[in-house]
């Protein structure tokens, strides 16, 4: 049970929300989009559910198990990519024509996505330490038996 709530409550911020306003965002537009949103829907959906599968295995097994540090570490390694390729490595630019004139912007937030994978992959400290603090618990009441 624990697993499926974990699951669900990391779909809806990385697949379901976001999916969601890629949908309605060309509603909302008086302007054409130049993106292939199709292409990053998909993106969206593959990493994102990449990421709730790790979410709900890391969430299935007790902390002090390997199984648990390896999944909690994937966990926050496919989070990483999925920021990365939904933000584009962080080099985001638009092309807009508005009225028989171009315009075009971008914005480098590449500096600001570093400090937030460095803040995510610090988690694989906090899973593996998890491992060792917890372990010695599992072998005194010793699970596996021969």
């Amino acid at each position: 049970m624990k697993a499926f709530v974990t699951a669900i409550g990391n779909a809806i911020p990385l697949v379901i929300l976001p999916v969601y306003f890629l949908r309605a965002l060309p509603t909302y537009l008086p302007v054409e989009i130049p993106l292939d949103l199709q292409a990053l829907e998909r993106t969206i959906i593959t990493f994102g559910g990449v990421a709730v599968i790790f979410a709900a295995l890391t969430a299935f097994f007790s902390k002090g198990l390997v199984m648990r540090a390896a999944f909690g570490s994937a966990r926050q390694g496919s989070r990483v990519a999925w920021i990365y390729y939904v933000l584009s490595g962080g080099i985001i630019s638009l092309s807009i024509s508005l009225f028989d004139a171009d315009v075009s912007f971008g914005v480098n937030v590449q500096r600001l996505l570093y400090i937030l994978y460095a803040a995510i992959l610090l988690m694989v400290g906090y899973f593996i330490a998890e491992y060792f603090v917890y372990r010695r618990e599992f072998q005194e009441e010793e699970y596996y038996e021969y």
